[in-house]
């Protein structure tokens, strides 16, 4: 009987000892288990209030930080804040990603450089069937000016990095350079904010532009009147006759403010002589490396610098059906019945002796820079693109309501028109109306 319960005895002091090792095991555990922890995080004290923790760290340093779960509820961490309302700020920006089902993605494209921002606007200029010319002109602004950007995450791309950009391209680029950067870096922020790519501020607002002075600006935009309009007309017709096409093709940008490219374009198809109307739907372009791609299998011999007629205007709202000033109109009949009384009547209504397209650049030079000369005594007083703009005026200044001329040069804003078209030429245009109003 006595053995038996020192046996019993035994058992159970064997027992409490194996407890009490594998207490003492798991107590010296923790112990190793905080002192990592210590080591690693150098905080001596940690507090938590409406989510946002606070760390002292040894060196007497206080960073902030939280942890909240999208909607998904996969943890998101956030530390080593400077400042609580910097934590408290990001955290409610967060927030609101989630209340809308979008932090998981927001929390992805933070990742993203600036670079996925520019892709994703050039995709968006492509499907909104942007110019050619402006997607290229694009591609090359940011690599020869935006190339700073191109590898830092959105989550940097802050005000302080806009301002370094800035102080060392305006060092190193020419005014109107840095300008057109500048506008294109708004625009591929602005969006990625309008495709939900990002809801940080744009930090390139915040960048001036440079005020390009006179002394950087070589000419100023011209803006010719109603009689010097008059006067490059007959010149264009004492010079070349009836039958060259410059008179008609200098008449169809001054009435029915065209482009050059959209006017050495038009077919004689385009036009309703019997309602008086044009469709404006295609452009003479100079072929790019872009163009190649795009063409490449419908004419293999297409290089580089080929002239070829397209029909992506400079923006979709540039295709439209315009109606015709009768003056226009009879120019217009009267050309058409000289070309067929001659058998020079081909499918476009300006062109060379073969029928194909006109180069535009030649046409300016070789045609109608030396009307200029013979009107004005300097070949080079305007540029054709802004017969476009004096005519523009010239309407303005007539009273024209500025919604049917912006319906005339098809732009998508009103501003547009009013700010860069509609000009007045002279201080003197200024003060009539001034008289026209407070007259005695």
């Amino acid at each position: 009987m006595t053995d038996e319960i020192t046996q019993t005895l035994l058992r159970q002091l064997a027992k409490q000892q194996t407890e009490i090792d594998a207490k003492q095991s798991e107590l010296e555990r923790l112990e190793k288990e905080n002192k990592k922890l210590k080591s690693k995080s150098g905080t001596t004290q940690k507090t938590r209030c409406n989510g946002i923790y606070m760390k002292i760290k040894k060196n007497g340093q206080k960073v902030y930080g939280f942890t909240i779960r999208d909607e998904n509820f996969k943890k998101i961490r956030r530390q080593h804040y400077s400042t609580l309302t910097e934590a408290e700020t990001d955290r409610r920006k967060l927030l609101e990603y989630k209340d809308e089902n979008k932090l998981s993605t927001h929390v992805a494209n933070q990742k993203q450089t600036f670079n996925f921002l520019y892709k994703a606007y050039i995709i968006n200029a492509e499907s909104e069937d942007f110019a050619i010319n402006t997607i290229e002109a694009a591609k090359g602004t940011m690599k020869n000016h935006l190339e700073f950007f191109k590898d830092i995450p959105i989550l940097k791309c802050n005000v302080l990095k806009a301002q370094e950009w800035s102080k060392l391209k305006r060092k190193h680029t020419k005014p109107s350079a840095f300008n057109n950067a500048l506008k294109l870096a708004r625009a591929i922020w602005n969006n990625g904010i309008d495709k939900n790519l990002t809801k940080q501020e744009n930090p390139f607002e915040k960048i001036n532009p440079i005020n390009i002075k006179k002394e950087h600006k070589t000419r100023q935009d011209v803006r010719i009147d109603k009689e010097q309009t008059d006067l490059v007309l007959k010149t264009a017709k004492q010079m070349y006759g009836d039958i060259d096409y410059t008179y008609t093709a200098i008449a169809v940008a001054t009435y029915e403010l065209l482009r050059e490219g959209e006017t050495l374009g038009l077919f004689w198809s385009d036009i309703d002589f019997s309602n008086g109307t044009v469709f404006v739907q295609r452009q003479v372009q100079k072929v790019t490396k872009k163009i190649i791609k795009e063409k490449l299998l419908e004419n293999p011999k297409l290089t580089e610098r080929d002239i070829i007629l397209t029909d992506r205007l400079k923006s979709e709202s540039s295709k439209e059906v315009l109606p015709i000033p009768k003056i226009l109109l009879s120019i217009l009949k009267d050309y058409k019945k000289t070309l067929m009384k001659h058998g020079k009547l081909y499918e476009l209504c300006f062109c060379k002796e073969d029928g194909s397209p006109l180069v535009a650049r030649d046409f300016v030079r070789y045609k109608f820079q030396p009307v200029l000369k013979k009107a004005f005594g300097d070949e080079k007083h305007m540029h054709f693109h802004e017969l476009r703009g004096s005519g523009a005026t010239i309407l303005h200044l007539e009273g024209v309501p500025s919604k049917v001329i912006q319906a005339l040069l098809r732009h998508s804003r009103l501003s547009i028109t009013e700010d860069t078209y509609m000009k007045l030429s002279k201080r003197e245009d200024i003060r009539k109306y001034l008289d026209d109003v407070y007259s005695a």
